[in-house]
């Protein structure tokens, strides 16, 4: 198959690629630089211009792109930039698709289980609400963007993805910092739940999605053991033998990391990947502790 990725030099983008190639693939990527490489789509969501007539032989369009939601603290320019970047990209996507004679036969879109909202204890499989708050509609509202290709020739999946376990980058070195220095500690409620997946898994399981028709419309790309905030601390200090004394209370994340802070650091989350599992879809990484043994070692 030809695959085509927005966002193709991020974290999941590039671990993606690899995966994509292994499996006998071609892959396109698209670029804002006008490229005269074939593998290259040049394309700019903000004036909605694109390769349309390299995309004629394209499969899978996988959609990865969009403003980074953990730069820094929020303000009303950020919030924009977070918001216009996944719309504008993904109508520019959905109204080329709309325009082909050959159509894709998938458009993967990426999501976030911020769609949720903050959920308690809750379990949240793929039927649960939309929540509250801006990543909630922001994620509503673009996954709501990519349904729009939905056709007889074009399937859609909005990939829930929850928080990326990587050794290489993403949130996980950046929480290792602390640990090791030994100032390590929950953020807010110790209680409140984190939904993961490696990335390991979560190429694998986009890749099943690919191969898998029966999926469509939205998918948890979460692993199947949610943890609570304080078996996430307790299962780092064990594993880097360091102490977890430094516990960050609710207020205190408000009031260093702002409205970033409350919408990324603190709501309780407990998504499961119904579907995955249903389409039988095979986790590497199922328990906490070996899915960070494995990014640690």
């Amino acid at each position: 198959m030809n695959i085509a990725i927005t966002g193709a030099t991020g974290l999941v983008g590039t671990a993606l690629q690899t995966l994509i190639k292994e499996a006998g693939h071609t892959v396109y990527t698209f670029t804002r630089t006008k490229n005269k490489a074939e593998q290259h789509i040049y394309w700019n969501p903000v004036s909605q211009e694109i390769e349309k007539d390299k995309l004629q032989n394209i499969d899978v369009i996988i959609n990865l792109a969009g403003h980074n939601v953990s730069s820094g603290r929020w303000n009303a320019k950020t919030k924009q930039a977070i918001y216009d970047s996944r719309i504008q990209g993904t109508r520019l996507l959905v109204d080329t698709i709309k325009q082909m004679d050959t159509p894709p036969q998938l458009l993967l879109n990426a999501s976030a289980i911020g769609y949720y909202g903050s959920q308690g204890e809750t379990i949240l499989d793929e039927s649960a609400p939309n929540g509250s708050g801006f990543l909630a509609k922001v994620c509503h509202d673009w996954e709501d963007e990519a349904q729009k290709a939905q056709s007889d020739t074009t399937r859609v999946v909005n990939l829930r993805i929850g928080l990326i376990l990587a050794a290489q980058s993403g949130a996980l070195p950046k929480m290792l910092t602390p640990y090791k220095l030994g100032l390590g500690g929950t953020l807010g409620d110790p209680n409140a739940y984190l939904s993961w997946i490696t990335l390991q898994d979560l190429t694998q399981a986009i890749l099943h999605c690919i191969n898998t028709p029966a999926i469509s419309g939205p998918v948890n790309g979460t692993a199947p053991n949610p943890t609570t905030n304080q078996q996430l601390t307790k299962t780092l200090g064990k594993l880097l033998r360091r102490p977890t004394l430094f516990p960050m209370p609710s207020p205190l994340v408000k009031l260093i990391f702002g409205e970033m802070g409350q919408e990324l650091l603190l709501p309780s989350i407990y998504a499961i990947p119904l579907k995955l599992t249903q389409n039988g879809f095979t986790f590497q990484h199922t328990s906490l502790d070996e899915a960070l043994k494995a990014q640690l070692t």
